[in-house]
């Protein structure tokens, strides 16, 4: 009985121990994993220098591996550690396997190390500028438009060839060699035929580009000197009859040569004709006769002036003509302005309900502005505008505030009092159009072609257009027959319409008349004006001449259907061991199966005890 107990307590206790003694590569383990730290020392042999150690921890901070001369390192067996960077305790703890202390030795770099290390063979290149001194003096042969010729990429060691025939001089200029310029500088004579640039070339510090620069050398021919031929131009006024207006009495002279003036232009002297005279041009004598109106204002030399036989001194001789003229008595010219509205359509309030207004006795040049009144459209109606009768017929837009009358006023022929008609014109809310009929007494004259018109009869033109249209229309050319001169255009719209030979537009707001207010249409019509003219010998033609030439001008805008409108941390060489530690979740595990292994194995032993007593 006792033998049996003695075996089940030497099996409990030998099962406790087989329990414990399988926990304890788990305690181990986690005794081998507590943190550590290990002390690394330095040995510099070569300059018997000894750094101060230094103490890396895990999970601490890194140190710095102390500086080294060129082509030594920090070595431990085959573990490098490079100078000028940081390790940390991961770094050594593979190669101190377990020590808390580690020495390093300085060492010259391994023979493969120090090969990475050496730069590689650095290929050298040569760019070279070639220059003209002067682009006026010649051009590159094969390429007149290029200032600068470049080759790039030569070798360092090499030449340019074909420098003989490379450029060419402009006429009065002569190639004389060339200039260099790099690492130094040279000559090189007109004859070269080739440019060795090798040691020439200048390379700014560790530049593998090298330059240089050659450039072409040229000279100024002197040519001999020609006999140019000088001229003398000399404007004359009669003192009597008139003066320079801004030289005076005169005489005004231009000199100068023929060869170096060229097809300049020179300006004719302007002149003031005296009291009782009037300038009407010049007449004079040079290699032939001289004659210009008064309007001339420039003249050229080429041709101007006389040269004698093999002489080299040309003269021209002008002078001012002028004609005497009546002095009559000065009759001053006045104007009468009058201002118009249609009270059915709106008003002046400005001046209590009056239709018409009179500005009277005005002085033709004066610079003053009027005032135009305000107005008021009626109801059913807008103001858009003024229209304008006086020397032309024209028209201004509602914002027009002012006015001057400078020109703007029609006189009779031998009449002083001009007149100018301002009307206020306004559009209906329906719109509505206008028909003007252009006639021609067949008899006296006849329309020229023209496509903007209708042609009701050969010589009949009619315009059918919108009331407040805008738009200037090209008045119909008229030709004149033998015998009558054109001379304008009368007729009845809105109001009587009196237009001269030289009107060339006229527009449709305001020009026609209206039967009423509910009319949707309005008409204008107008005839052409002629005067008789006396049949003369040679006078037919003149007046036919000017007659076309009036026509001409018009037909051009008519035929055109004319309308004018308004960084990274350094990279690590230390070669390292695999680590052979754990994390911190090993010593737990190891730890809690140590004491679950003795808390079961003292269970089994006391059961067993238990249950034998």
């Amino acid at each position: 009985m006792q033998k049996t107990n003695f075996k089940t307590r030497l099996l409990a206790l030998l099962t406790a121990v087989f329990m414990v003694v399988m926990c304890m590569p788990f305690a181990a383990f986690a005794e081998e994993s507590k943190a550590k730290s290990i002390t690394v020392s330095w040995a510099d042999f070569k300059t018997n220098t000894m750094p101060n150690s230094v103490t890396v921890t895990e999970n601490g901070t890194k140190a710095k591996v102390p500086h080294l001369e060129d082509g030594l390192s920090w070595y431990h067996g085959d573990v490098e550690l490079v100078p000028d960077t940081e390790f940390g305790y991961e770094d050594v703890a593979a190669v101190a396997n377990g020590d808390e202390f580690i020495s390093f030795d300085a060492k010259e770099k391994k023979a493969e190390e120090k090969k990475a290390e050496e730069k590689p063979e650095v290929k050298k290149e040569v760019t070279v500028n070639i220059n003209l001194s002067d682009p006026e003096a010649g051009y590159f042969t094969d390429n007149k438009e290029a200032k600068t010729l470049t080759y790039e990429h030569l070798a360092a060691d090499g030449k340019i060839e074909g420098l003989k025939n490379m450029v060419t001089a402009n006429e009065g200029y002569e190639f004389t060699g060339w200039t260099w310029d790099g690492k130094g500088s040279g000559t090189l004579d007109v004859g070269a035929t080739e440019f060795m640039y090798t040691d020439s070339a200048f390379y700014n510090g560790d530049a593998t580009t090298g330059y240089v620069t050659l450039t072409a050398q040229f000279k100024k021919v002197e040519q001999p000197e020609t006999q140019k031929h000088h001229f003398t131009v000399n404007f004359t006024v009669a003192p009597d009859k008139g003066s320079f207006t801004d030289y005076g009495a005169g005489p005004v002279v231009f000199q100068g040569y023929e060869e170096e003036v060229g097809g300049q232009q020179y300006n004719v002297p302007a002149v003031t004709a005296k009291e009782g005279y009037k300038f009407v041009g010049w007449k004079g004598q040079g290699a032939s006769e001289i004659a210009w109106g008064a309007d001339a204002k420039t003249f050229g030399i080429s041709g101007l002036c006389f040269y004698q036989d093999g002489s080299y001194e040309g003269n021209a001789s002008i002078e001012a003509q002028f004609e005497e003229v009546k002095t009559e008595p000065e009759v001053k010219k006045t104007v009468s302005v009058t201002i118009t509205t249609n009270n059915e359509q709106g008003i002046f309030p400005d001046y209590d309900g009056q239709e018409v207004i009179h500005f009277d006795n005005l002085d033709p040049n004066t610079n003053q502005q009027f005032e135009l009144p305000k107005v008021e459209a009626k109801p059913g109606y807008e103001f858009i505008g003024w229209h304008v009768n006086g020397n032309e017929v024209g028209a201004w837009d509602a914002d027009a505030k002012t006015f001057g009358i400078t020109g703007l006023a029609h006189f009779e022929k031998g009449s002083n009092v001009g007149y100018l008609t301002i009307a206020a014109v306004y559009k209906a809310k329906t719109e509505r159009t206008v028909e003007v009929t252009f006639s021609v007494d067949p008899d006296k004259g006849e329309f020229e072609k023209n496509d903007l018109y209708t042609s009701p009869a050969a010589n009949v033109k009619k315009l059918t257009a919108t009331e407040f249209d805008g738009t200037q229309y090209a008045i119909p050319t008229v030709k004149a027959k033998a015998g009558y001169k054109f001379v304008g255009w009368k007729g009845q719209g809105a109001d009587v319409i009196a237009w001269n030979a030289e009107a060339k537009t006229f527009g449709v707001t305001g020009l026609c008349f209206f039967n009423g207010d509910d009319a949707t249409t309005g008409y204008a019509t107008v005839e052409a004006v002629f005067e008789k003219v006396e049949d003369k010998k040679n006078d037919n033609s003149s007046s036919s001449s000017s007659a076309s030439s009036s026509s001409n001008k018009t037909t051009t805008a008519s035929n055109e259907k004319q309308v004018v409108k308004a960084a990274a941390a350094p990279a690590n060489t230390t070669k390292v061991l695999p680590k052979t530690g754990a994390s911190n979740v090993a010593p737990l595990l190891g730890g809690s199966l140590a004491v679950v292994a003795l808390l079961m194995g003292y269970g089994v032993y006391s059961l067993v005890l238990r249950k034998k007593d």
